[in-house]
């Protein structure tokens, strides 16, 4: 989400369903994602998205990362994304940075799941069928399945490393 005007007007006019990694609220965004030389970038996201949801064809959601920080936060995530005209909204526990360690933003699954199921049932009661709340981790529960993974939907990505894949999770 982090592009100039020009860019979110091209997407908004260009492109049918948009994902946007946003972490939730300002407050929380804002700690856990910087720009490069240190400043918020929760401005510019939101703005973003404001211009892409103009085109009611442009389905906007967001992807955020779940930590210590927002696991409780949920319920008033799905407010703030719903204000902002996102109607899909997936959150994810934090994973583990390629060589790295995650302790510093780390969950339990336990409090993970107690809490998404919540806040999943709280979005079906306050929104309905106008708003999705979902996690990565229920996928592939409708039917059996012999792999458990989103390469199999019809989604390209684009890499951290800038290679398009079907996987997200992929990087050269």
């Amino acid at each position: 989400g982090m592009f100039s005007v020009e860019s979110a007007e091209w997407i908004r006019d260009h492109i049918d369903i948009v994902f946007i990694s946003c972490d939730g609220m300002p407050c929380v965004h804002d700690f856990q994602r910087v720009s490069k030389c240190g400043a918020p970038t929760s401005d510019v996201l939101e703005r973003n998205i404001g211009i892409m949801v103009q085109n009611p064809k442009c389905q906007v959601g967001a992807r955020a990362t779940i930590t210590k920080y927002n696991v409780h936060k949920q319920k008033e995530m799905i407010d703030y994304f719903y204000g902002l005209g996102v109607k899909v909204l997936f959150g994810d526990k934090v994973f583990a940075p390629i060589g790295g360690s995650s302790e510093a933003f780390n969950i339990d699954y336990k409090t993970f799941v107690d809490e998404f199921v919540e806040a999943r049932q709280y979005a079906i009661d306050k929104y309905g069928d106008d708003f999705f709340y979902g996690t990565m981790y229920s996928s592939n529960f409708d039917e059996e399945v012999i792999y458990a993974c989103r390469s199999c939907l019809p989604t390209p990505h684009v890499t951290p490393d800038g290679y398009i894949s079907c996987c997200d999770m992929c990087v050269s």
